[in-house]
């Protein structure tokens, strides 16, 4: 499974994954720790309306 980093809009398998974030009861994950820090500064610039599901993972894609 791939999932997209939601700052750089990177996608990554999720084994590699070098960030994790929770924000509003959703799962968000990282390409790296300065997109990550990025996201904590400032997560409502990167979630945008959260409709239907998490919006960082592709589920059977």
């Amino acid at each position: 499974m791939e999932v997209t980093d939601p700052v750089c809009g990177g996608r990554i398998p999720l084994e590699i994954v070098r960030a994790h974030e929770e924000f509003a009861g959703w799962s968000y994950f990282f390409c790296s720790a300065e997109c990550a820090k990025c996201f904590r500064e400032n997560p409502d610039a990167y979630v945008g309306d959260r409709p239907g599901g998490p919006p960082s993972v592709d589920a059977g894609r």
